[in-house]
């Protein structure tokens, strides 16, 4: 049967535990960057539309879930399409 820990066993054993994400915690700024340029640059993907090309229609879900085109209520107006993962 084991014994009960202290209160003074469970601190040391936390400090224990926690000391290594202590050490790396200071270089996360450091790498941030680098992480975020890297996984930025892979991830790029360039398409072939280009400035005066008609946007492409795209189905929509208005939120009464009615179907729709997003084109059908922007037509004759200036468009601007940004493209992307943001997670």
């Amino acid at each position: 049967m084991s014994t009960p820990r202290s209160a003074e066993e469970d601190v040391l054993r936390k400090q224990r535990l926690l000391r290594p994400i202590r050490r790396l915690l200071p270089l996360l700024p450091k790498w941030g960057p680098f992480g975020f340029l890297r996984y930025g640059l892979t991830q790029l993907d360039s398409g072939d539309l280009r400035v005066g090309d008609a946007a492409p229609d795209a189905p929509v879900v208005a939120l009464d879930g009615s179907p729709g085109s997003l084109l059908a209520h922007l037509t004759g107006k200036p468009l601007v399409l940004v493209f992307g993962s943001f997670t």
